[in-house]
């Protein structure tokens, strides 16, 4: 199946890039219908037997920037890549108005969505307990909320999406290495186009064997275990890129000598995701055989060991952390 879907990816990103967002786009919003019923379905019902609806989960009291620190890195993987759209410059009418306007829309569509349905997910369950427990939180709602159809519907929806997201990477991938090629930097075939298609095929083809050979390893463990590394260190990686770019923002904008208030606002963001990253690797994770040995033991435990994430899992599942900066969600392996 993961094949399937590697080829299929390959295929439609080699294609007009016209072709490619449309279809990223119908996937995505067949997604958000679903997840939108779900969301109406257990608002209706008052959430958790018709008392549930409270707004604690949306306010984070009590919980400290070392609390919060783990919750934000579940949050990266949960709504990156807003920034894709940024890629397709080169390629958009007006790039200056359409592409600012792009990212600003889905970085407050996704951070909506994202926000909404973790609250959802919160209050359709009795506790904390009983929502840490659930193998897949949103199915689970849907399942209790709307129907057992919906539930396998809602299934579906995740995998519609994470195809979505996952077209979209590799179109955004394409047009980085073509545009590093371009530099002089990786050999000039990376900038080889299509002549009918003006697709990037140097730079997908790099693209494509680089990520199936990055997916062979995930061969031999299971999805749940595959979906759990590729999310930890894919949010690592994602914040360790925030970050560069904030910096290097910064820095243009400090020699261009850009407006107080932009730096400002830059060096801010040069903290705040420095601090993330901080939290990512400090204090120190144990080692992957200590957690190796843990998660074979708990194995029969409803609230499953994350590796290599499970010391974020574990602080993440606690009572007292339990509101938004708690995507379990994502944490629990749901979309």
């Amino acid at each position: 199946m993961a094949l399937a879907f590697w080829a299929a990816t390959i295929a439609l990103a080699y294609l007009s890039i016209t072709v490619s967002s449309a279809l990223i786009f119908v996937l995505e919003g067949v997604s958000l219908v679903l997840v939108a019923v779900v969301a109406v379905a257990v608002i209706g019902h008052g959430g958790y037997q018709g008392h549930g609806i409270a707004t604690p989960p949306l306010v984070p009291a009590g919980l400290g920037l070392a609390a919060l620190g783990p919750g934000i890195v579940f949050a990266f993987t949960g709504f990156s890549g807003f920034e894709v759209a940024a890629t397709l410059g080169e390629e958009a009418g007006h790039p200056r108005r359409v592409i600012s306007l792009s990212i600003v829309t889905a970085l407050l569509v996704s951070g909506a969505v994202y926000t909404l349905m973790s609250w959802v997910e919160t209050i359709g369950f009795a506790s904390p307990t009983a929502l840490s427990q659930a193998t897949v939180p949103l199915v689970d709602v849907a399942r209790i909320y709307v129907s057992p159809t919906m539930a396998t519907l809602v299934n579906i929806a995740a995998v519609i999406s994470g195809f979505g997201a996952q077209l979209a990477c590799v179109n955004g991938a394409n047009r980085l290495l073509f545009a590093v090629g371009r530099a002089g930097f990786g050999g000039r075939w990376l900038t080889r186009t299509d002549p009918t298609r003006r697709s990037p095929i140097g730079a997908l083809a790099v693209v494509a064997a680089l990520s199936l050979i990055a997916f062979l390893p995930f061969t031999v463990v299971t999805p749940l275990d595959a979906y759990f590394d590729l999310a930890t260190y894919g949010a690592d990686l994602i914040i360790v890129v925030y970050l560069l770019t904030v910096i290097a923002a910064f820095v243009l904008s400090l020699r261009q000598r850009r407006n107080p208030i932009q730096l400002v606002t830059l060096l801010v963001g040069v903290v705040v995701v420095g601090y993330v990253l901080k939290g990512t690797v400090y204090p120190i994770p144990r080692t992957p055989s200590t957690i190796a040995s843990t998660r074979r033991q708990s194995r029969s435990s409803p609230a499953r060991a994350c590796w290599p994430c499970r010391r974020r899992c574990a602080s993440l599942s606690a009572p007292r952390r339990f509101s938004l900066s708690m995507p379990t969600d994502v944490a629990r392996g749901a979309v």
